[in-house]
């Protein structure tokens, strides 16, 4: 009875997650915003293919350039790849067309041929088919790569300067080479940066080189852009990375991917001296080239000043990200850096090759 009977401690409550609801709220706005955002990129890009698509019947004149285009591959269809010794026998003949595109963009060649096919038309129409084709395609991959380098509210952003660039639009119902060109371009600049920021980039290494050894078969300069990239992979990987291996393999495939272009470079064309040939008369022209005077000439300040004229805002918002990451560092200004997830050797890496193409471009014209 003297016992005191011991008082049994009360049974402790669960925690009660009061941030439940909150939680709760948060995840139903993320999903929400990931809805917006969604709904956003499908109406901008759908006003994209409706602007490109509904332009191609309104064009009223075909430039030299085009009719050039249409008479090689016409010519190709007709003959095969004789064809194109032919016309480079044509083009050594005659001074006249050493301005227009010369022979050896076999690449661009064979598609346009392919498209004069599958679609029954061998006119400029062909060319325009395949301009806006690859122009709807550079949408894509500029959604992807805002996406996997950047953030949405970086992706959306450009998306919405691609799909309503008037240049763009321009481009993509005409019979040149550009906007397979640009996709090609914007395709290396993003596989490029996937195996810079990756820890391991080998997967993105046979699009990389499928798409770089495929840009000379489009156009000569193709292989300027290809190095500049090469050259900003060497810096990130060997020297700052020291992922000696990954450079070793990717090395390896540049050089099968070079050796096949060339191949079929001069399979097509009859060997190296006409390749050669051509690639003198071109330089030679130049001086003769009117179009070049008027348009491609000029102080060297003009080639940047010329994306003000074509794209005033994105170049307004490119001023002033330069002035950013010249002036705050991440480490200090976290919040500054919130749409750049590669850092700023990815910004820099695009500076650099931007401007080097530009370089590039004068010394040619020179």
């Amino acid at each position: 009875m003297g016992k005191k009977q011991k008082q049994k401690a009360p049974k402790k409550e669960p925690p009660v997650n009061k941030g439940g609801s909150a939680s709760s709220d948060g995840s139903l706005k993320s999903r929400a915003m990931r809805m917006l955002f969604a709904c956003f990129f499908i109406i901008v890009f759908i006003a994209g293919v409706m602007i490109r698509v509904s332009n191609l019947s309104n064009v009223t004149s075909r430039s030299p350039d085009e009719m050039t285009y249409t008479a090689q591959a016409q010519k190709i269809m007709e003959l095969g790849s004789n064809g194109f010794k032919l016309l480079i026998h044509e083009h050594a003949m005659d001074k006249s067309i050493w301005v227009f595109p010369p022979p050896i963009r076999v690449g661009f060649t064979w598609l346009l041929v392919f498209v004069m096919k599958v679609t029954h038309d061998t006119g400029p129409m062909a060319g325009s088919y395949l301009s806006c084709f690859f122009s709807i395609l550079s949408l894509v991959l500029i959604i992807v790569a805002g996406l996997r380098l950047f953030n949405p509210v970086v992706a959306l952003s450009a998306l919405l300067f691609l799909a309503f660039s008037p240049m763009d639009i321009a481009v993509a119902r005409r019979s040149w080479q550009d906007a397979l060109f640009g996709f090609i371009g914007l395709g290396i600049i993003y596989f490029t940066s996937e195996i810079i920021k990756a820890k391991d980039g080998r997967k993105f290494f046979l699009p990389l080189v499928f798409l770089g050894s495929y840009s000379v078969l489009v156009k000569e300069s193709g292989w300027v852009m290809y190095g500049l990239c090469g050259a900003w992979i060497f810096i990130s990987l060997v020297l700052k990375d020291k992922r000696y291996k990954e450079f070793l393999q990717l090395t390896g495939l540049v050089a099968v991917g070079i050796g096949i272009s060339l191949s079929v470079l001069f399979y097509n064309t009859g060997g190296v001296a006409p390749v050669l040939q051509v690639l003198a008369h071109l330089k030679e022209g130049l001086p003769t080239n009117e179009y070049a005077k008027v348009y491609q000439s000029g102080p060297w300040y003009e080639y940047i000043a010329s994306f003000g004229v074509i794209s005033p805002v994105a170049f307004l918002f490119c001023i002033i990200s330069l002035v950013i990451t010249a002036l705050f560092s991440e480490r200090d200004y976290p919040e500054i850096y919130t749409g750049i997830r590669s850092g700023r050797s990815l910004i820099t890496g695009l500076i650099t090759i931007m401007l080097v193409f530009i370089w590039s471009t004068i010394r040619s014209e020179e």
